[in-house]
């Protein structure tokens, strides 16, 4: 496996990085704020133009969490970067679609 930090903001207390599998490539993000954030933007140019599905929020109800994430969904990359819901004191884990 193949791992690359993309992203770090020790202001904002998150840790963005890319995990790659075979075919498969991972983004996984941490928040260690108390916070959450309704759209945190992590500005790379690693992640081009595509498709991210939602596998895995630490943040669940299932986990005991908040629920507070982005539900699944796919979210689309920019050639710029990729925001989406971050959910305070949790792991978010998308999978390149």
């Amino acid at each position: 496996s193949h791992i690359e930090t993309i992203h770090v903001h020790n202001a904002n207390r998150i840790i963005v990085f890319l995990r790659t599998e075979g075919i498969d490539t991972f983004l996984v993000a941490a928040s260690l704020n108390n916070q959450s954030f309704a759209s945190y933007w992590i500005p790379t140019d690693r992640l081009g133009a595509a498709n991210w599905q939602e596998v895995f929020s630490s943040d669940a109800a299932i986990y005991g969490g908040q629920n507070i994430g982005n539900g699944g969904g796919t979210i689309r990359s920019e050639p710029s970067g990729i925001g989406f819901v971050m959910p305070a004191n949790a792991f978010v884990v998308l999978r390149k679609a």
